[in-house]
């Protein structure tokens, strides 16, 4: 039987991973009733490992190149670039799915830290 801090922190963790995929949320159980604490499972799906930090850097850089000028102003529904290239609606509308991801990853605790 867990105890109630657990049993908080697993449903925390599911609630992130359900916004984010229903399926990393079913794994999740899964893993918790075999066993897992949800302080395991946050810090395999969460710990910022040096390729993940290189990959949110990559991302937000990508999104800035499609979302920003050289000066920093925004260009949205121009169906250009940064560099003035043009983009379809689509790359836009994915560049902004990036983003919202990226700030989704910015608001989720650290590994170890339980809600």
């Amino acid at each position: 039987m867990i105890d109630h801090f657990e049993q908080g922190a697993q449903q925390n963790l599911i609630d992130e991973l359900e916004a984010v995929s229903p399926s990393l949320a079913t794994w999740a159980w899964a893993e918790f009733d075999a066993g897992v604490s949800a302080t395991s499972i946050r810090r395999l799906l969460f710990d910022a490992s040096a390729d993940a930090t290189r990959l949110q850097s990559t991302a937000a850089d990508l999104v800035a190149a499609v979302q920003f000028d050289d000066t920093g102003a925004m260009i949205a529904g121009q169906l250009r670039g940064g560099n003035g290239g043009l983009l379809s609606r689509e790359t836009l509308h994915k560049a902004g799915l990036v983003q919202l991801t990226l700030n989704d990853i910015k608001k989720l605790p650290p590994a170890g830290k339980e809600g």
